[in-house]
C-alpha cells in the first residue's frame, strides 16, 4: 500500500463512523449513531461527507458500507493509532494487497 496521507477533513466522528462500519456490516445512520454515541443527525451529516469523498457508499436507502477506499484509510491510521484495533472482515494482507488488484 502506498503512503497516503489523511485527507484533512476527516473528522474524529468520521473515524468513529468508519471504524464501525469496518465490521464489515451494512448499517443505517441511526445504529452507527446508537453505537458510536453520537446524533442520528450528525452522523447522518458525516456520511454524506464520507460518501463523497469515497470512503463510504449508499447501497440501499438510508444503509451504508464502507468501500474499499475506507478499508485502506482506516487500516493505515489503525498502524498509527494503538487504540484503533478494527475488526473489517479483511486481513491485513487483503488489504495490502488489493492496491495491485486494482492496478
Amino acid at each position: 500500500m502506498t503512503d497516503r496521507e489523511v485527507p484533512d477533513w476527516l473528522t474524529e466522528m468520521d473515524k468513529e463512523i468508519i471504524n464501525v462500519l469496518g465490521t464489515n456490516l451494512i448499517l443505517s445512520p441511526s445504529i452507527i449513531a446508537e453505537n458510536i454515541g453520537r446524533s442520528r443527525e450528525g452522523v447522518g451529516n458525516r456520511l454524506n461527507s464520507l460518501q463523497a469523498g469515497g470512503l463510504v457508499r449508499k447501497v440501499d436507502r438510508g444503509k451504508y458500507e464502507l468501500t474499499e477506499e475506507g478499508y485502506k484509510y482506516m487500516d493505515e491510521w489503525s498502524d498509527l493509532d494503538e487504540e484503533y484495533h478494527p475488526w473489517h472482515g479483511k486481513t491485513e494482507w487483503e488489504l495490502r494487497n488489493s492496491d495491485s488488484e486494482e492496478s
